[in-house]
């Protein structure tokens, strides 16, 4: 399995599971005590890249932070409606 991290352009929108990686700025900016999930999105008609968290706190993230997250696009927009039902 290869590791696969935020880029700056995708060709379309699409929602996953993603790992701040320990000891990372995102990491290090929240506070985390360890490797953190959170949920990625990435809207193509704002080009915005988002983290948020379980309690509805997030960020934007910038170029800069995209490599301090990992994406698990198996957990992808389809597996969250089956985990929550919607």
């Amino acid at each position: 399995m290869q590791l696969e991290t935020v880029s700056a352009n995708p060709p379309a929108s699409f929602t996953c599971l993603a790992l701040v990686k320990k000891g990372s700025g995102l990491h290090r900016e929240w506070n985390l005590k360890k490797p953190s999930y959170c949920i990625y999105e990435y809207a193509k008609a704002f080009d915005s890249h988002e983290i948020r968290w379980a309690d509805g706190s997030g960020q934007e993230l910038t170029e800069e932070n995209f490599s301090d997250v990992v994406l698990l696009k198996d957990f992808d927009e389809t597996t969250w409606d089956e985990i929550l039902g919607d």
